[in-house]
Protein backbone atom coordinates (compact mmCIF):
# COMPACT_ATOMS: atom_id res chain seq x y z
CA UNK A 1 0.00 0.00 0.00
CA UNK A 2 0.96 3.57 -0.33
CA UNK A 3 2.77 5.33 2.23
CA UNK A 4 1.31 8.91 3.14
CA UNK A 5 4.47 11.62 3.87
CA UNK A 6 3.23 14.45 6.33
CA UNK A 7 5.72 16.40 8.17
CA UNK A 8 4.53 18.64 10.72
CA UNK A 9 6.59 21.45 10.86
CA UNK A 10 4.49 23.22 13.21
CA UNK A 11 0.96 24.27 14.41
CA UNK A 12 1.31 27.99 16.04
CA UNK A 13 -2.02 29.15 16.64
CA UNK A 14 -3.60 33.11 17.10
CA UNK A 15 -1.33 34.76 19.59
CA UNK A 16 -4.33 34.47 22.28
CA UNK A 17 -4.51 30.20 21.28
CA UNK A 18 -0.80 29.87 21.26
CA UNK A 19 -0.69 29.37 24.25
CA UNK A 20 -4.03 26.81 24.89
CA UNK A 21 -2.57 24.24 22.62
CA UNK A 22 -0.37 21.59 24.81
CA UNK A 23 2.80 21.81 23.35
CA UNK A 24 1.79 23.59 19.85
CA UNK A 25 5.70 23.36 19.07
CA UNK A 26 6.19 19.94 19.33
CA UNK A 27 9.43 20.73 21.08
CA UNK A 28 8.84 18.75 24.77
CA UNK A 29 9.26 14.77 24.22
CA UNK A 30 9.22 11.76 26.93
CA UNK A 31 11.68 8.77 26.25
CA UNK A 32 10.53 6.95 29.30
CA UNK A 33 8.57 4.60 27.09
CA UNK A 34 11.54 3.38 25.52
CA UNK A 35 10.72 5.70 22.14
CA UNK A 36 10.16 9.47 21.93
CA UNK A 37 6.50 9.75 22.13
CA UNK A 38 5.22 13.87 21.59
CA UNK A 39 3.87 15.20 25.18
CA UNK A 40 0.14 15.52 24.91
CA UNK A 41 -0.09 14.11 21.34
CA UNK A 42 -1.90 10.64 21.32
CA UNK A 43 -0.50 8.82 18.08
CA UNK A 44 0.08 5.15 17.62
CA UNK A 45 3.56 4.11 18.13
CA UNK A 46 2.15 2.87 21.48
CA UNK A 47 0.69 0.48 19.47
CA UNK A 48 3.18 -0.58 16.91
CA UNK A 49 6.45 0.10 18.69
CA UNK A 50 6.61 -3.95 19.69
CA UNK A 51 6.92 -3.88 15.69
CA UNK A 52 9.54 -1.68 15.32
CA UNK A 53 7.08 0.82 13.38
CA UNK A 54 6.66 4.52 14.59
CA UNK A 55 4.35 6.35 12.57
CA UNK A 56 5.03 9.91 15.01
CA UNK A 57 8.69 10.59 14.89
CA UNK A 58 10.92 13.37 16.55
CA UNK A 59 13.09 15.27 13.74
CA UNK A 60 15.04 18.22 13.60
CA UNK A 61 15.35 21.28 12.52
CA UNK A 62 11.71 22.79 12.99
CA UNK A 63 10.41 25.58 10.87
CA UNK A 64 10.10 27.78 13.95
CA UNK A 65 11.94 25.49 16.54
CA UNK A 66 14.69 23.17 16.87
CA UNK A 67 12.17 20.24 16.13
CA UNK A 68 9.01 18.97 14.65
CA UNK A 69 6.83 16.08 13.75
CA UNK A 70 7.43 13.86 11.55
CA UNK A 71 4.56 11.39 10.46
CA UNK A 72 4.28 9.04 8.27
CA UNK A 73 1.95 6.00 7.19
CA UNK A 74 3.84 2.65 7.51
CA UNK A 75 2.75 -0.49 6.72
CA UNK A 76 3.10 -2.91 10.15
CA UNK A 77 2.60 -6.58 7.89
CA UNK A 78 -0.90 -7.18 9.76
CA UNK A 79 -1.75 -3.62 7.81
CA UNK A 80 -1.27 0.15 7.67
CA UNK A 81 -1.07 2.38 10.08
CA UNK A 82 -1.78 5.85 9.67
CA UNK A 83 0.78 8.71 10.26
CA UNK A 84 -1.79 10.63 12.61
CA UNK A 85 -1.54 12.41 16.12
CA UNK A 86 -3.88 13.64 18.21
CA UNK A 87 -3.81 16.81 20.72
CA UNK A 88 -5.17 14.71 23.50
CA UNK A 89 -5.67 11.21 23.48
CA UNK A 90 -5.76 8.97 20.34
CA UNK A 91 -8.96 6.39 20.08
CA UNK A 92 -6.82 3.25 19.07
CA UNK A 93 -9.35 1.48 17.27
CA UNK A 94 -10.51 4.59 14.88
CA UNK A 95 -6.98 6.39 15.26
CA UNK A 96 -9.32 9.41 15.85
CA UNK A 97 -10.02 11.86 18.90
CA UNK A 98 -10.61 9.71 21.82
CA UNK A 99 -10.43 13.31 24.05
CA UNK A 100 -8.30 16.84 23.82
CA UNK A 101 -8.15 19.77 26.12
CA UNK A 102 -9.71 21.97 27.66
CA UNK A 103 -9.77 25.57 25.81
CA UNK A 104 -10.89 28.59 27.82
CA UNK A 105 -10.89 31.09 24.77
CA UNK A 106 -12.29 32.34 21.67
CA UNK A 107 -9.57 32.48 19.08
CA UNK A 108 -9.96 34.13 16.12
CA UNK A 109 -7.47 32.28 13.89
CA UNK A 110 -5.24 28.71 13.80
CA UNK A 111 -2.63 28.94 11.69
CA UNK A 112 0.82 26.49 11.04
CA UNK A 113 3.30 25.72 8.92
CA UNK A 114 3.65 22.21 7.29
CA UNK A 115 5.93 20.48 4.52
CA UNK A 116 3.55 18.06 2.74
CA UNK A 117 4.25 15.68 0.00
CA UNK A 118 1.22 13.02 -1.28
CA UNK A 119 2.25 10.07 -2.41
CA UNK A 120 -0.04 8.01 -4.70
CA UNK A 121 -3.80 8.43 -3.94
CA UNK A 122 -3.14 9.26 -0.11
CA UNK A 123 -4.47 12.42 0.98
CA UNK A 124 -3.36 13.85 3.96
CA UNK A 125 -5.62 16.46 6.19
CA UNK A 126 -5.92 18.56 9.29
CA UNK A 127 -8.90 18.68 11.82
CA UNK A 128 -10.16 20.64 14.58
CA UNK A 129 -12.98 19.64 16.18
CA UNK A 130 -14.28 21.93 19.47
CA UNK A 131 -16.80 20.07 21.70
CA UNK A 132 -18.66 20.82 24.73
CA UNK A 133 -19.77 18.40 27.52
CA UNK A 134 -23.57 17.96 28.26
CA UNK A 135 -24.30 17.37 31.48
CA UNK A 136 -27.84 16.62 30.66
CA UNK A 137 -27.21 13.58 28.22
CA UNK A 138 -23.33 12.85 29.34
CA UNK A 139 -22.27 13.10 26.56
CA UNK A 140 -20.28 15.53 24.27
CA UNK A 141 -21.61 17.65 21.29
CA UNK A 142 -19.98 18.84 18.73
CA UNK A 143 -19.90 22.48 18.74
CA UNK A 144 -17.87 23.02 15.46
CA UNK A 145 -15.82 20.72 13.00
CA UNK A 146 -13.54 21.87 10.23
CA UNK A 147 -11.44 19.66 7.96
CA UNK A 148 -8.39 20.95 5.42
CA UNK A 149 -7.33 18.48 2.55
CA UNK A 150 -3.55 19.34 2.33
CA UNK A 151 -2.84 19.79 -1.69
CA UNK A 152 -0.83 17.65 -3.55
CA UNK A 153 2.50 19.00 -2.74
CA UNK A 154 3.58 22.05 -0.25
Amino acid sequence: MKKLFTLFAAIVACNVAMAQIPNHSFELWDSSAGFKQPVSWGNPDSLTHILSVYPCEWDYPGYSGPSYMKLTSKNTGLGVVPGVAISGKINYTTFGPRSGFANTTRPAALTGAWQYMAFGSDQGHIAVLLSKWNTTTNSRDTVSFTDYLLPGMV
